[in-house]
């Protein structure tokens, strides 16, 4: 199933916020990358295919990144480097961009190759908190997201296998080997095929969540229609969990206000073995008592007003002020 490929020079992936990085998100527009796979498919947790096509026409933003991918982008040489010393090898970076000959909408960044093989090496790092996300070292088992990623790059010929290097809590390097899947890869190829020709017809696909639909049909005509069969099923099924989800909403409250009430004042409640399993605590929330300050330190709340009242110059300038209108709230997990 596979095609040659042509191969087109490119940079690496650049950090955030510089002109390399903004020729790197225009290229992207210009086909469907490892990244777009899971999105493709319905399967990121982040984004849906209407979004990824909006991006791709060019009717919003394309995404730049955040805190996270720009930690990722600046641990990818770590990464790389600590993987080259577990195996013995050494990895170089690609430096272009693969495109498929016959779909060249179809395309690979690939974060390094490893010399001497036909394998490529995808880098990751990721919160120790995930760490549930994550199998055994020397399994495939990794988040779906990446495994079709990564899946995508071994629809090119050039690699036959490949290697998932996770850094897991900044301390806990784990090495998952891929091989292809071409099952899933035929199915994968199948629908990438079908995105692209919706966004070359210039529509978008259809939507897979709520949001998706409050997007596409935000204001309404102020007309009738008639539901049909399936729609009366749906209707159904929406308004029994609707009335599931009341129920489970009340007893969550109920067992809520009945550990609050033994827990009382105490900020953390303990199993008979004496393992942490709830804690009540006052923290400092997101609200602040804005009009409280104005009618007690007007003159602190004009100077705050930048043009209009600006909670981030008052925290700077005058922290002891902010934090005394700065509300609490007892947070309980």
């Amino acid at each position: 199933m596979h095609s040659t490929v042509t191969i087109q020079q490119s940079t690496t992936i650049p950090p955030l916020f510089t002109p390399e990085r903004s020729e790197f998100l225009e290229e992207r527009k210009t086909g469907i990358g490892g990244s777009d796979a899971a999105v493709i498919l319905g399967l990121s947790k982040y984004k849906t295919p209407l979004e990824l096509a909006e991006e791709k026409l060019g009717l919003v933003p394309p995404f730049a990144g955040n805190r996270f991918t720009e930690a990722g982008n600046r641990l990818e040489d770590v990464i790389a480097d600590w993987y080259a010393d577990e195996r013995g090898c050494r990895v170089a970076r690609a430096n272009q961009t693969f495109r498929l000959k016959k779909y060249d909408f179809i395309m690979a960044h690939i974060d390094r190759r490893v010399l001497k093989e036909r394998k490529l090496l995808e880098c990751k790092s990721a919160d120790k908190w995930t760490l549930h996300n994550w199998g055994e070292p020397g399994t495939d088992e990794i988040p779906d997201a990446y495994f079709l990623q990564v899946q995508h790059y071994l629809m090119f010929p050039n690699w036959d296998y490949a290697d998932l290097a996770a850094l897991i809590g900044g301390n806990d390097l784990r090495i998952y080997p891929i091989i292809p899947d071409t099952e899933l890869q035929e199915m994968m190829l199948e629908a990438e095929i079908a995105f692209w020709t919706t966004i070359e017809r210039g529509d978008l696909p259809d939507p897979i969540r709520e949001s998706d639909t409050n997007k596409l049909w935000s204001r309404d005509n102020g007309e009738l229609i008639y539901a049909d069969t399936d729609v009366m099923e749906w209707h159904e099924e929406l308004k029994g969990s609707m009335v599931a989800k009341k129920a489970i909403d009340a007893k969550l409250d109920d067992l809520k206000t009945k550990v609050k009430s033994y827990m009382k004042e105490y900020s953390v409640l303990c199993d008979p073995d004496g393992k942490k399993i709830r804690t009540w605590k006052t923290q400092k929330t997101s609200s602040f008592r804005e009009k409280e300050l104005i009618t007690t330190y007007p003159e602190i709340y004009e100077k705050c007003l930048a043009p209009s009242f600006n909670r981030k110059t008052c925290k700077k300038d005058y922290p002891a002020i902010y934090a005394e209108f700065q509300t609490t709230g007892r947070v309980f997990r």
